[in-house]
């Protein structure tokens, strides 16, 4: 079911969009019009990445995008996503006929942690889309540097939502995506087994996202 049947796009925002596609376009980014809003971050927080036979595991290729600096929609910001592995969580059927997922996962991992349990930075948006108001959760699961981390956090993700003050509801269900405490652990930055990997090496992956600079619109 799409998120907002009834959405339109005024026309002052379809001309916002324009513009702002014409500003970047000379920069050989590929503009996104969406808006995202931080709504939780956690450090040393542990994490079980999907193994490289997950079914929705994806490798995407680095690539430069450019998205609205906020709602106001004056400017846009120019950022450099590095090889990241994706994977979309909750499925949901579109009015369109089309399938999309309600979370989606950023592992900015290198590939021998795939499968494996690791402390990670973790960063919750919101992603919504300007062109249809469908909303989409974004969690960015970033690695650590060398070392050994104390981590007394989880994040839970599907978990029904009790009303709890970290919790991140998933668009049109009950559930949420959550970070929940646990007992101290120490994890090395190098992971735990957890899930069954190849030995095909994948891809070296390229340094974390990172700002490029602000264009005016």
């Amino acid at each position: 079911m799409e998120a907002n049947p009834i959405y339109v796009v005024s026309e002052e925002l379809q001309k916002k969009i324009n513009f702002a596609k014409q500003a970047v376009e000379k920069t050989g980014k590929t503009f996104v019009a969406a808006l995202y809003k931080t709504l939780a971050r956690q450090e040393n927080v542990c994490v079980i990445i999907p193994g490289e036979n997950a079914k929705y595991l994806k490798l995407i290729k680095a690539h430069g995008i450019a998205v609205f600096k906020d709602e106001n929609l004056n400017s846009v910001t120019l950022l450099e996503a590095p090889d990241h592995y994706v994977h979309g969580d909750f499925p949901q059927r579109n009015a369109d006929g089309t399938v999309s997922p309600k979370v989606i996962r950023h592992f900015l991992v290198e590939p021998s942690l795939l499968g494996k349990e690791i402390c990670a930075n973790v960063e919750i948006k919101e992603k919504t889309d300007l062109l249809t108001g469908r909303s989409t959760i974004i969690v960015d699961i970033q690695q650590l540097s060398d070392g050994r981390y104390l981590s007394n956090h989880i994040l839970r993700l599907g978990g029904i939502a009790v009303g709890l003050k970290n919790e991140v509801p998933i668009p049109e269900t009950n559930l949420c995506v959550r970070f929940e405490k646990i007992n101290e652990k120490i994890i090395s930055s190098t992971g735990k087994s957890v899930v069954p990997v190849k030995a095909t090496p994948a891809p070296t992956l390229t340094p974390r996202l990172k700002l490029v600079k602000k264009v005016a619109v």
